[in-house]
Parts: C-alpha cells; structure tokens; sequence
C-alpha cells in the first residue's frame, strides 16, 4: 500500500456513554485534520470524550486496532439492551462479550 492509499477516519468515544462516532475522510488528510481540530476544540472541556485522527488501509482494521471503542464494555450494552427491551442488540452484545473473553488480551485493552 502506498501512501496516497491510505485512508483517514476521525474517531470520536465517548466513555460516558459508550458511543463511537467515525467520520472517514478517505484519502483527503487535510480535510480530516481539519474536522481532528474542530472535534478537539468542541470536546476540550470533557475528559470522558477521547478524539483521535486514525490512518488505516480500512474501517475493519480500525475497529480492530481499537475494538475496545467498538464492543461491548462492562456490561454496558446488555444494560441498555435490557432497557429498551432490543433483542438484537442484546443478542449483540452477548456476542461481543463471549469473542471479547475468548481472545488473548492486547495492550489496546483497558
């Protein structure tokens, strides 16, 4: 892969609660470096929000590289699942748990 085939993705997690937003700006870095420094101007003021401008070949190996931003995370998706009483999502969720306590933790982890 070369450089102009690399692809930009504006990643937005909030802690709280527990949404992750992409943005994909395809090959267009300064387009996304821009949107990186209007995100960190609006979210300066929460910690719980973590911003971060990602350079992959594909969303699927950002979702990878940073899947505790993409999965389930202590419960907390079964508990709004039960909630609003969405079996697909508790479904979902459970899938995320049971893959996520099958695989060898990875630094990434927290």
């Amino acid at each position: 892969m070369t450089a102009d085939e690399i692809k930009h993705f504006l990643v937005v997690y909030d802690r709280t609660a527990g949404r992750t937003k992409v943005r994909e700006f395809g090959t267009d870095y300064d387009a996304a470096q821009r949107a990186y420094e209007a995100a960190e101007r609006d979210t300066w003021s929460r910690p719980d929000v973590e911003v971060v401008l990602l350079s992959a070949d594909s969303l699927a190996t950002v979702k990878h590289t940073h899947s505790s931003w993409f999965g389930v995370r202590n419960g907390a998706g079964l508990l709004a699942a039960a909630a609003t009483g969405d079996q697909s999502r508790r479904d979902h969720a459970r899938g995320v748990r049971a893959h996520r306590s099958h695989r060898a933790p990875v630094a990434a982890d927290r």
